[in-house]
């Protein structure tokens, strides 16, 4: 009987629908509510989005901005 309440308890914790709330740290504004239901189509390409853009910047005033915000924490 035990067996079968912590199968049960197992069960109910793993199909739960997460969500959560992210706010970036450089545009606070941008919130996004993800759940683990669909994190991967909202959260993972906005984050390949900004990745691709710090990669990919050539602005050595943006490449100096870079560097204080790695220095500083953020």
């Amino acid at each position: 009987m035990l067996a079968a309440a912590n199968i049960i308890a197992i069960m109910a914790a793993i199909t739960k629908e997460e969500k959560w709330l992210l706010i970036p740290a450089m545009e606070p504004d941008r919130k996004m509510m993800v759940s683990s239901k669909n994190y991967h189509e909202t959260y993972l390409k906005e984050w390949a989005i900004y990745v691709t853009k710090l990669l990919f910047t050539t602005s050595p005033n943006e490449v100096e901005r870079q560097i204080a915000d790695m220095k500083s924490g953020i």
